[in-house]
């Protein structure tokens, strides 16, 4: 391997979407700060503010059908993810390199991760006011994939998918998480 994690901190700066809710989305910004125990294994610390905009499919319900003659249609969101934080547990199987051009070679990583963590919600209960905040454990469970840009940089696509109790209601909730970012690594020890 060219570049080595074992005993070395990535910090990640990341962006993404939770694209699985049919009347919102989330666009999650946040950091990642891992510890690699081996070149396999890794603890990381993650937390993201998740920013929220409506999907088109409420915006028809709620407008057009209703200013256009069409039939009303009233939709209730009661909960919305606001932020999480979460402690996963990373393990990185495959570690493989390509080329490209016959003139670079790419080194990359494939992991998964599976942890635990606590979700802050928005109850919006219809007619309350004002809305209230609760929070949530969550367990998660992800695929990434890291490729080494320098010894000291890398780029990382992450899938996680959160599982937590759904506050406003019975069932759970489980928004799925896409994410692009930039890991940052302290130097290797001598």
């Amino acid at each position: 391997r060219l570049f080595l994690k074992d005993t070395r901190w990535a910090f990640t700066a990341f962006g993404g979407v939770i694209p699985n809710d049919d009347f919102q989305i989330y666009i999650p910004m946040g950091g990642r700060v891992a510890y690699f125990v081996t070149e396999d294994i890794g603890i990381e610390a993650a937390g993201a503010y998740a920013l929220q905009s409506e999907t088109d499919l409420r915006t028809f319900l709620t407008d057009e059908l209703e200013g256009g003659g069409g039939a009303s249609a009233q939709i209730f969101l009661t909960q919305f993810l606001d932020w999480y934080a979460n402690v996963d547990f990373l393990w990185s199987p495959f570690h493989g390199k390509f080329g490209a051009f016959t003139s670079k070679l790419f080194h990359f990583d494939f992991y998964t991760a599976v942890g635990v963590g606590v979700n802050s919600l928005v109850i919006d209960y219809p007619g309350a006011t004002p809305p209230s905040s609760e929070i949530a454990i969550a367990g998660n469970v992800g695929l990434g994939a890291m490729m080494y840009v320098l010894d000291w940089m890398a780029v990382r696509v992450d899938y996680r998918h959160f599982i937590h109790e759904f506050k406003a209601g019975d069932g759970l909730s489980y928004p799925a998480e896409i994410s692009l970012g930039a890991a940052f690594f302290t130097p290797a020890p001598k």
